[in-house]
């Protein structure tokens, strides 16, 4: 629950016109993968013979994913930011 309320506050300054249906929006994306997530890994554990590293390996992709966009998103703001210095 933390790091939604920070993202949702990082949002808040970038568009201050978002309004509430804004933050509706984020907090049922943030609702929506952290339900998703553990019902993949559950349903991966049982057709794998009930095997949970098997489960917990595919679940490993979802920080991987994380960490591979937040590097892109954290190399496209650098050259943005390159980009307007010049």
């Amino acid at each position: 629950m933390g790091i939604s309320r920070l993202i949702l506050g990082k949002y808040g300054k970038k568009m201050p016109a978002g309004g509430t249906a804004m933050f509706a929006l984020l907090a049922m994306a943030g609702d929506l993968g952290g339900s998703i997530g553990p019902g993949i890994v559950g349903y991966v554990t049982q057709n794998s013979d009930n095997n949970i590293r098997v489960g917990m390996g595919i679940g490993l992709i979802f920080p991987l994913v994380l960490l591979i966009m937040l590097f892109i998103l954290c190399k496209g703001k650098n050259t943005q930011e390159s980009l307007h210095t010049v």
